[in-house]
């Protein structure tokens, strides 16, 4: 199975890139630090951080850490200059009702990101390509992002993926 990443071609769009990074089981508590000890400390300073304990999920490794370090960084860019961003990273089961067809031994689980971001219809449509980059990471291997907008409490980024 194979993932996809972008790359910037000569124009600065984002195209497709073949990674061929099997699917495996992996721990995404360490690739979420991971992406996190990534950003700057005079970013990482403005992030106030409240983390569940994340499933095991069926990707590869890179995949997985670039779909955190890409969604990490577009949420960052997102926050106002000057205000702390606060980020809750959930991990929850799928109903079973709104599972989709997956073998009997794998859940499927959301790992949500509750921000208290506003985005607007502007944004969304300026973050689209990157919402579907990032999308396009997690597919290969049964995945999905899905953004919601929620006018009171902020902005929800939710990834949807197999594991165990």
């Amino acid at each position: 199975m194979s993932a996809l990443h972008s790359q910037h071609n000569n124009t600065g769009a984002q195209k497709p890139v073949p990674v061929s990074t099997p699917a495996t089981f992996v721990d995404t508590n360490v690739l979420l630090k991971k992406a996190i000890q990534r950003l700057p400390s005079s970013i990482r300073s403005g992030i106030v951080l409240r983390c569940d304990e994340l499933a095991r999920l069926q990707i590869s490794e890179e995949a997985m850490e670039k779909a955190f370090s890409q969604l990490l960084q577009m949420i960052i860019e997102e926050r106002e200059a000057g205000t702390k961003l606060f980020l809750h990273i959930t991990c929850s089961k799928e109903k079973k009702q709104e599972q989709e067809t997956t073998s009997d031994q794998f859940s499927r689980f959301l790992i949500q990101f509750h921000t208290n971001l506003k985005p607007h219809a502007a944004w969304m449509q300026d973050a689209e390509s990157r919402i579907n980059n990032i999308a396009s990471l997690l597919t290969p291997f049964g995945g999905r992002l899905l953004v919601n907008q929620l006018k009171n409490s902020g902005c929800v980024f939710v990834i949807s993926l197999p594991g165990k």
